[in-house]
């Protein structure tokens, strides 16, 4: 099972500049915030999330050297630790990163975050791996992009958290999308495709979408984009097509929590 890992805390009244200092050098993505007052009663939580929501507030606002009770996200969900099993499914459907764990009355125990579920999802399916005999086909992410390393890295890296054998293509390549070439009977051999459409003019990816959406035997799609690299008509085109279910459409940067759920759902 899953356990709590250490929880940074610090009072309410600490500065947003010294909160974000600590979160660096001790390399974490949350700090637990205390009351001044009294301690071990919890009045908040600061992420990452809230430092980029804010961040022009702070830094145009003067707010570095306010207290981050200012800017701290309330109420906090908390979980006791007598149920800690339930921690991934509440983290999901609550659409958090980081969950406090309390005992008793509300004492402090812990903070479990996704990085932990990932790491214990990681160890349980290396164990099950090893003593189980082989198993059925694993299923295949084919992951498309400008054919820039880094985010093809990005595509191995993403392997780890889904149960899944992903592949990087250069979306850019010549005769990629061509009309029954073998570039579209590769994909249709995929059980998921994702999409990073940034770098890729729109004269490339728009045409192949298009021809994607006529295949019958097309697997489901995720398209990922920052949405000031692209035409305001063509990102409106797309956000109306993930309204319609047809394609998940995830903005940059990425809510990896909602982004993993997607694809284990299409999985």
């Amino acid at each position: 099972m899953i356990q709590p890992s250490a929880a940074l805390c610090v009072s309410s009244h600490t500065p947003i500049a010294e909160c974000v200092r600590l979160m660096r050098e001790r390399d974490v993505g949350s700090l637990l915030i205390m009351s001044p007052s009294r301690p071990d009663e919890l009045q908040g939580i600061f992420t990452e999330r809230d430092l980029l929501k804010w961040i022009d507030k702070i830094q145009h606002g003067g707010h570095w050297e306010k207290p981050v009770a200012h800017l701290m996200s309330r109420p906090v969900v908390t979980l006791p630790m007598d149920r800690l099993n339930e921690a991934g499914p509440l983290m999901l459907a609550k659409r958090i990163r980081h969950l406090p764990i309390v005992q008793g009355s509300r004492r402090l125990v812990g903070v479990v975050s996704m990085r932990d579920l990932f790491a214990q999802a990681l160890s349980t399916d290396r164990k099950s791996t090893s003593q189980k005999p082989p198993r059925s086909r694993k299923k295949r992410v084919l992951f498309f992009s400008d054919g820039n390393a880094a985010r093809a890295a990005q595509a191995r890296s993403l392997g780890h958290w889904t149960p899944a054998l992903w592949q990087a293509r250069d979306l850019g390549s010549p005769g990629l999308g061509t009309k029954g070439g073998q570039d579209f009977d590769e994909i249709e051999s995929a059980d998921l495709a994702v999409m990073d459409l940034d770098g890729i003019p729109a004269s490339t990816w728009a045409p192949f979408l298009k021809e994607l959406n006529h295949r019958s035997d097309a697997p489901p799609l995720i398209l990922l984009l920052s949405e000031q690299a692209h035409p305001k008509n063509a990102v409106t085109a797309l956000k109306a097509l993930s309204r319609a279910g047809k394609w998940p459409v995830f903005s940059k940067p990425i809510a990896l929590v909602d982004f993993l759920a997607a694809i284990h759902e299409l999985l």
